[in-house]
């Protein structure tokens, strides 16, 4: 039985579950949009959740997952979206970042794009549309996981009172 102050009884595989039920409509919007240009390819994304305390939690979500031979080789989104997340976490910079302010310390700069962001050890990638696009819905799941587990330890400080 997880204790109150077990961080795994705060963040679990259902709780990041709940976070990305949240976006998917935001990442459903991102599609559509036109202008900016945030679909370069397949209107399709992965996105990871890396942290100690889960097993890496994938979601996919797509409209059209049909590649088209004109965007080149086929990516392995998932691939990249674990990367990414792996690649905030290690440096612990969101990948945006690291790409414009300190390429130099970039681990693959031969690969320099956004999509990855983390608080401590909690990460996030999201590779299928542009980095930026990638990037914003990376955020938005980093942050309904972290106000969703505020609430969690909220609601189980108050049972436990």
């Amino acid at each position: 039985m997880n204790s109150i102050m077990d961080p795994a009884s705060i963040l679990n595989t259902q709780l990041v579950k709940t976070a990305l039920a949240v976006v998917k409509p935001s990442v459903y919007a991102l599609f559509q949009v036109e202008e900016p240009k945030l679909v370069w390819g397949p209107k399709y994304v992965a996105i990871v959740v890396k942290h100690p305390h889960i097993n890496d939690v994938v979601k996919k979500y797509f409209i059209n997952e049909e590649w088209s031979k004109k965007w080149g080789e086929k990516e392995d989104f998932y691939i990249i979206a674990t990367w990414k997340a792996q690649t905030a976490i290690s440096t612990g910079m969101p990948t945006g970042e690291l790409v414009h302010i300190k390429p130099w310390e970039h681990p693959n700069p031969n690969y320099p794009y956004a999509g990855g962001v983390c608080d401590g050890n909690l990460g996030v990638g999201v590779s299928g549309l542009s980095g930026y696009a990638d990037e914003i819905i990376a955020n938005l799941v980093l942050d309904s996981i972290k106000g969703l587990s505020k609430q969690k330890m909220k609601d189980l400080l108050v049972a436990k009172s």
